[in-house]
């Protein structure tokens, strides 16, 4: 198969250049996972349907990547919506990361039974994974860390002032309907004053027209 010997050399050929700013044996690395991708085919159609939960954390196989993407084996917290988690062949998730991120896409996280997974939840670094690359679950978020997470992915998305005016405008929204409670409430004892005092009169003008 001479298409595969020419595609192998030029293989080859590439993992033996230096390539600047990168250690020397990640040529060899991307080729292995290159190859390590093949694995995966059966997994992503065995796992397609697997049942899995938002906020819920999973080791992740995220092979090897470019440049500052998250790369290898990694605790991954699963982000996306429920619905989506049900019916689709892959999903959405955040990786944690044992570098300190100090920016506010970044949530640090601690399990102090468990090493492996502390560290920061890179929300400047979600994606779309199969399921065929998540392995066994580890934990999972709890409220307080849902919330830090939920704002990080915001922050991440430029969405977080729009969820500050939204916020802004249904407490407005809030305020003026329990104003109109109050002004419908004013109305209602009002209109009852009135209808008794319609009644006292009417009482009144019986007893004159009897005297």
């Amino acid at each position: 198969m001479p298409h595969i010997k020419t595609v192998l050399d030029s293989l080859d050929t590439k993992a033996r250049t230096s390539y600047r700013g990168y250690e020397a044996e990640k040529p060899f690395s991307l080729l292995e996972w290159s190859s390590n991708k093949y694995d995966y085919l059966q997994k992503c159609i065995d796992k397609r349907n697997q049942l899995i939960f938002r906020d819920e954390i999973y080791w992740v196989e995220l092979g090897e990547n470019l440049g500052s993407e998250e790369s290898k084996l990694r605790p991954c917290v699963i982000i996306q919506n429920q619905k989506g988690n049900e019916n689709a062949p892959t999903t959405l998730i955040a990786p944690i990361t044992n570098a300190t991120i100090r920016l506010p896409i970044a949530v640090e996280f601690s399990r102090g039974d468990n090493s492996d997974v502390t560290g920061t939840i890179d929300c400047g670094q979600i994606r779309v994974v199969s399921k065929g690359r998540i392995r066994g679950k580890i934990t999972r978020l709890s409220s307080s860390e849902k919330k830090k997470v939920n704002n990080a992915l915001l922050k991440s998305l430029g969405l977080f002032d729009v969820k500050i005016k939204l916020d802004r405008s249904n407490q407005k929204i809030r305020e003026l309907n329990l104003e109109g409670q109050k002004k419908d409430s004013n109305i209602n004892k009002l209109t009852k004053e009135n209808e008794q005092l319609t009644q006292e009169l009417e009482m009144l003008k019986k007893n004159l027209k009897n005297n």
